[in-house]
């Protein structure tokens, strides 16, 4: 018989690895709302890597713009996503056999059930155009196809 392997634990509140640039399949794992700078309503998705290699497991964020929040801010949270924005066309990506979700009920939990590709890329630049050092690059989630 082999050898059982562990596998890292995906750990909530853990910075973003930096892993390389590419396509991961991934699984959803939760997603939060929340304000960027006090004015931009954004939701953050977190997917956890689960092809086996040496990334298995690491969880990254994809963070989208949304026109507005519903109801309190946080874990699970509300929201309105116009049909221009890259969550909702993300979301048919994914599903291209339903029908397109009103914008203020896209139910993400549905993603839970499906293996994403999703476009792994390096932050290099910060929110002000800066270069960021290598020590502080991360990785995040550009866009997800089913």
């Amino acid at each position: 018989m082999g050898e059982c392997i562990t596998f890292p634990k995906i750990i909530e509140g853990n910075d973003s690895p930096l892993i390389p640039e590419g396509v991961y399949e991934m699984g959803y794992l939760y997603h939060k709302t929340w304000m960027f700078r006090g004015r931009q309503p954004k939701v953050v998705m977190y997917f956890s890597i689960i092809e086996p290699g040496d990334y298995f497991g690491a969880a990254l964020p994809a963070y989208y713009c949304v026109e507005k929040h519903i109801g309190k801010r946080g874990k699970a949270g509300r929201f309105k996503a116009s049909k221009k924005t890259n969550l909702y066309r993300d979301f048919c990506r994914v599903f291209p056999d339903r029908p397109a979700p009103r914008p203020d009920r896209i139910p993400l939990s549905n993603l839970s059930s499906v293996v994403v590709q999703g476009t792994v890329v390096t932050v290099s630049r910060g929110y002000d155009q800066r270069d960021i050092p290598e020590a502080a690059q991360y990785s995040r989630v550009r866009s997800i196809e089913r």
